[in-house]
C-alpha cells in the first residue's frame, strides 16, 4: 500500500504524541498520587539511588541512540527516496523509545520513592523528547534529501513510502 507525504508525517505525529501524551499523563498522575499521600512516606536513601541510576541511564541511552541512530542513518542515506522513508521510520521510533525509556524510569522512581528530583528529570527528559517534533525539515535534514527528494517529500499527495516490509 502506498503512503503519501501527508499520510507519512500524519502516522509519525500521532506516534511522536501519544508517546508525549503518555509521559505527560502518566507524570500528572504520579504527581497526583504523591501528593495526596497515596503512595506511602518518601524513601530518600533510595531516591538518591534511583537518581544515579536515572543519570546512569539517561547518558548511556543518549550515547546509545547517538551510535545506533548514526549509522543507522549513514546507512539509510543511501537508499532511494521509499526505502529511506520506510526505514527512517524505524529509526524515528527507536529514538523516541530510547528517550521514553528513561522518563518512564524517573516517573516511577517518583512515585516509588518520592523523591521530587527524579520528577524533575522525568519533566527534563520530557522536555528534551518534545526537541524530537517529525517535521518536514528535520527528516530532510537528517537524511539528506536531495532536492528532487526534498520536493517529493514536501508534495503532501507525493507517494514516498509503502507498507511494504523490507529486510
Amino acid at each position: 500500500m502506498s503512503i503519501t507525504s501527508k499520510s507519512y508525517f500524519s502516522s509519525l505525529n500521532i506516534l511522536f504524541y501519544a508517546m508525549a501524551g503518555g509521559q505527560a499523563i502518566f507524570l500528572m498522575v504520579a504527581f497526583y498520587l504523591r501528593s495526596q499521600g497515596e503512595m506511602g512516606p518518601e524513601d530518600e536513601d533510595l531516591g538518591q539511588l534511583f537518581l544515579i541510576v536515572a543519570a546512569v541511564l539517561l547518558a548511556s541511552t543518549q550515547l546509545a541512540s547517538r551510535f545506533l541512530i548514526g549509522k543507522r542513518l549513514e546507512a539509510i542515506r543511501k537508499l532511494g527516496l521509499k526505502s529511506k522513508m520506510n526505514q527512517y521510520r524505524g529509526v524515528f521510533i527507536l529514538r523516541l523509545a530510547l528517550l521514553e525509556g528513561p522518563a518512564l524510569f524517573c516517573i516511577v522512581a517518583y512515585l516509588v520513592t518520592g523523591n521530587f528530583w527524579l520528577m524533575l528529570c522525568a519533566i527534563g527528559m520530557l522536555i528534551l523528547f518534545l526537541t524530537y517534533y517529525p517535521s518536514y525539515n528535520k527528516v530532510v535534514n537528517e537524511l539528506e534529501l536531495n532536492a528532487n527528494e526534498r520536493h517529493q517529500v514536501n508534495n503532501p499527495e507525493a507517494v514516498i513510502a509503502d507498507t511494504n516490509i523490507e529486510n
